[in-house]
């Protein structure tokens, strides 16, 4: 499997999961990296159970937004789920302004809630 330098991967029965490692995704470069390597991980993979934990995430400007849309494309198209986890209340808040959540991303309190909705 490749190296990626922005998430860390793990794997819980047959569920992948995402750690993003950033505290800010702020910054263009870090945004284009991330998406590269996130859209790379799709390709590579077919992930049909993909959940992002975005823990350490504090801030998400609207590009990385958008790189998660574009990521949950990737994943739809292959017939694989994308759920969102562990969101700061800031971040949170981003994806219910958007109208994001519920609609585009389900967004769970913890990953065993993630894990779970799989089932």
């Amino acid at each position: 499997m490749a190296d990626y330098q922005r998430f860390d991967i793990r794997t819980s029965n047959e569920v992948t999961i995402l750690d993003i490692k950033a505290k800010e995704l702020s910054e263009l470069d870090y945004q284009e990296q991330l998406r590269d390597e996130l859209m790379a991980f799709v390709k590579a993979t077919n992930p049909q159970k993909l959940v992002l934990s975005l823990k350490g995430v504090e801030f998400m400007g609207s590009n990385a937004i958008g790189i998660l849309i574009n990521v949950r494309k990737a994943v739809d198209v292959r017939g694989g789920r994308l759920f969102l986890c562990d969101l700061q209340p800031n971040v949170r808040m981003a994806f219910k302004v958007l109208n994001l959540e519920g609609t585009l991303f389900k967004i769970f309190d913890s990953e065993s809630e993630a894990l779970s909705a799989f089932d």
